[in-house]
C-alpha cells in the first residue's frame, strides 16, 4: 500500500491490532485516517509523507505509535491541527509528529503515557497550545517540542528530569507549573 496515490479517505477494519512499519507511507492524497478501537500497535513510519491528512482519528486502544509514524520534517508530515491521544496510550515514538508543522493543539496527556520519544513534537512549527505534563513521563526528552511556539508550559511535579532543547521554542510567555 505504500506510496498509493490514489486513496483520500483509510478506514480499517476492527479486526486489526497492528499497523506495520512503512504501511501507509507516502500515501500522500490520503487526508483522512481513522484508526479503529482494535488497534494497539502503529510501528515505526507507518504513514511518513502522507502529507494531506487533515483528520486524524486514533482509536482508544491505542498503547504504541512508533518512531516518526506520523511525522518526519525533510520528507513531510501530516496537517493535523488538533491531536486528541487515547487514553491508552503508553509510548510515544522517537519524533512520532515531528514536523507536522500545522499542529496548533494537544488537547491531552494521558496519565498512562510514560515513555516518550526524544523530537517528538519537534518542527511543529504553529503549536500553542499543551495540556499539563504528567509526571508520568518521568523526563521531559530532548527536542520534545522544539521549534514550536508554545503559549505556555505546565509541568507537574514529578519530573526529573527535562531534556536538552526541549522547549527551544519562539514566543513563549508563561512557563508557571
Amino acid at each position: 500500500f505504500m506510496g498509493n496515490g490514489q486513496a483520500t479517505v483509510l478506514r480499517l477494519p476492527n479486526s486489526l491490532e497492528t499497523i506495520p512499519a512503512e504501511c501507509f507511507r507516502y500515501c500522500e492524497k490520503l487526508t483522512c485516517i481513522v484508526i479503529p478501537n482494535s488497534v494497539k500497535t502503529i510501528e515505526a513510519h507507518a504513514f511518513r509523507g502522507c502529507t494531506g491528512v487533515l483528520d486524524l482519528q486514533l482509536g482508544n486502544s491505542v498503547e504504541a505509535i512508533g518512531e516518526e509514524a506520523f511525522g518526519y520534517q525533510e520528507y513531510g508530515a501530516t496537517k493535523i491541527r488538533t491531536l486528541h491521544l487515547p487514553d491508552s496510550l503508553k509510548e510515544l515514538g522517537y519524533g512520532a509528529f515531528e514536523g507536522s508543522g500545522q499542529l496548533r493543539t494537544i488537547e491531552n496527556f494521558p496519565e498512562s503515557l510514560t515513555k516518550v520519544g526524544n523530537y517528538a513534537f519537534a518542527g511543529c512549527q504553529f503549536l500553542r497550545d499543551i495540556p499539563e505534563i504528567p509526571a508520568s513521563w518521568g523526563t521531559i526528552p530532548d527536542s520534545c517540542f522544539a521549534g514550536s511556539q508554545l503559549a505556555r508550559i505546565r509541568i507537574q511535579d514529578g519530573i526529573t528530569k527535562i531534556g536538552s532543547d526541549a522547549f527551544k521554542v519562539v514566543g513563549l510567555n508563561d512557563t508557571r507549573n
